[in-house]
């Protein structure tokens, strides 16, 4: 009968879709378990780190922009280019840390390593992969933007700069943006400053974060009491 049919069909829905699910996991490449499993034919649940309808594509390190990656959050560069994100062209490459030279100081000097990615020749007074480590002494200034030196005993003195409002980063070099949190509401431009931002409100909207809405302005009007009178009623 009718209903038996509908039983049989399910059952052969059913039948095929776990053909297909093993079909389709023999078919993996070697290792492809371990990076994630089969809900349904042609749907896969990937593991962290890895992509695609069979999970055989590894996620690049985020941020990673000429590279490519044989395991999770790698970022190896293709030819021409260097760098932690891959972003650098041309064969020298400046330091992937980003920081400027302290005062007095050149910045490093990095070329394309094919063993290791790339390699740096430190300035005197700092080491590290980046060079991002300083040896240098709070006589030697390294803060910026008006930072306030302090060696640390404890950790070997190793110096800390203490950073002014609106500043970060190791050696304070970093304007933070206060942009960054979109403060101005209502469709309202921020413009960032040092320790602080401005807002350029729109139309009918007020206040530091353009959140107080303006009242209309009202158009005074004065009514003559006659045309030929100099005194006039408002």
């Amino acid at each position: 009968d009718e209903q038996n049919s509908v039983l049989v069909l399910v059952l052969v829905v059913l039948l095929f879709m776990e053909h297909r699910t093993d079909e389709f996991m023999v078919e993996q490449p070697s290792g492809n378990r371990d990076r994630g499993f089969c809900e349904s034919p042609g749907r896969c649940k990937c593991h962290e780190g890895w992509e695609g309808n069979r999970c055989d594509t590894c996620k690049r390190h985020p941020g990673c922009l000429h590279g490519t990656c044989l395991q999770p959050w790698q970022c190896n560069c293709k030819e021409g280019w260097g760098g932690l994100y891959c972003d650098q062209g041309g064969s020298e490459r400046a330091g992937r840390s980003g920081l400027p030279a302290p005062h007095g100081v050149s910045p490093p000097s990095c070329l394309q390593d094919l063993l290791n990615g790339y390699s740096c020749a430190c300035p005197q007074g700092f080491y590290g992969t980046d060079c991002q480590i300083s040896a240098m002494r709070c006589a030697d200034g390294p803060c910026f933007n008006g930072g306030t030196c302090q060696e640390c005993r404890d950790l070997g003195s190793r110096l800390v700069c203490r950073c002014r409002p609106g500043f970060t980063g190791p050696l304070c070099e970093t304007n933070i943006d206060d942009c960054a949190s979109n403060p101005c509401l209502n469709a309202g431009t921020c413009t960032d400053g040092v320790g602080g931002f401005s807002c350029t409100c729109t139309l009918g909207f007020s206040g530091k974060d353009c959140s107080v809405r303006s009242s209309p302005r009202r158009t005074l009007v004065t009514r003559c009491v006659s045309p030929s009178a100099s005194a006039c009623r408002h």
